[in-house]
Formats: C-alpha cells, structure tokens, sequence
C-alpha cells in the first residue's frame, strides 16, 4: 500500500533526504586510503565496490526527472516540487513562480549533481552548489546492484560513466521510491572526476 506524500516527505525528498550540510564531512577529495584487510583473493562485491569508490558527477535535467515521475505516477504537485526544490527553474521557489506549472520545465536550466562513495561504505550527494545534500551507507549487493541507505538500485560502471536504475516498484509512490529515482538521476550517466 502506499503512503500519501505529506509536504515534509516532499520537502526531504527535494533536499535528497539530507541533513544539514553544515553537520556533515565534505565529500572526499580523492577515493579514501584507509588500509585493507589482507586476502588472497577479493570477492566479486569488494572488487565491485571498488569500481564504485569516488566521486560521480552527473546532471539533474529537468525533461527527463520530470517524465520519470510522472510515469512512475507521482503527483503533480510533487513532480513540481522536485523541479523547485534541485532549483532547476532559476528564480523560482514556489509553483507560484513558474510560468506555466502544466509545463514546469519551461524556463528550466540543467544542474550538476553528484554523488560519491567511499572504501569505508558512506555515501552521500551533492548539489549544483557543491554543497552536500544527502548521506548514508552503500553496499554492492551483486555485480549490478547496490544497496544505498537500504534502497536497491540496479548499476552499470562503463569505463568512466556509472549509470544508476531505480528499482522502485511500479505504482510505487513512497518518499522511498521517489529518493530512487531522483538518486538515479532519471537514469542519466555520471561521469568519474570532480565538481567543477
């Protein structure tokens, strides 16, 4: 069954869920050399996890966040939220501010969003800003799947690109599923490096 969207829920899905950036340590500036346990061999989920040590950069873009929710069947209003909130109509702060609500995305700019992962298992986000927005645990479950803060997620790492898939069930319009697909960033890729 799902739970209805309360205007908190919303506003913490906008923020990625975070805490208060000025509570958190900044996102690595390079994957963590925090020493290993000898093996002789690392399992299939160390050598996946990491692949996935670093930072990704990625672009939240507001065509494509915003048909992902509407298909997976999330409200308008929250689907207007989630334009509002990443700031991707600059000026706007409300669905007051837009010129057109039905087309939120009409006056929309694209952002940077990142997220890192460290050996020691944190995860967390950052916004256009380079502010940290989110935070958490991440684990790699299988060769195409991680566990971040306990939501699954399907991944694909090509080279220097991480391409994140929400799992959430179809119809599923818990705060949970929405974190997922924002998290995904629509299932647009992410590049290896640094914020600019």
């Amino acid at each position: 069954m799902n739970r209805l969207m309360t205007p908190a829920a919303i506003a913490l899905l906008v923020a990625c869920a975070g805490p208060n950036p000025a509570d958190v340590p900044p996102p690595p500036s390079s994957p963590s050399t925090a020493p290993h346990r000898a093996s002789s061999a690392p399992s299939a989920s160390a050598a996946a996890a990491n692949e996935l040590v670093g930072e990704w950069i990625g672009v939240h873009d507001c065509a494509r966040i915003v048909e992902a929710l509407r298909e997976g069947g999330f409200e308008e209003s929250f689907v207007i939220e989630a334009v509002v909130g990443n700031a991707l109509v600059p000026e706007a702060s409300s669905a007051d501010d837009l010129a057109d609500p039905a087309d939120p995305c009409a006056d929309a700019v694209s952002r940077e969003h990142g997220h890192f992962f460290t050996e020691t298992g944190a995860f967390g986000s950052t916004d256009h800003n380079g502010q940290q927005v989110d935070d958490g645990t991440y684990e790699v479950v299988d060769h195409d799947t991680v566990s971040i803060n306990g939501t699954e997620f399907g991944y694909e790492i090509t080279g220097d690109r991480l391409t994140l898939r929400s799992l959430a069930p179809e119809g599923c319009t818990t705060f949970e599923c929405g974190w997922s697909i924002m998290v995904a960033m629509a299932g647009e890729p992410l590049e290896r490096g640094v914020p600019r």
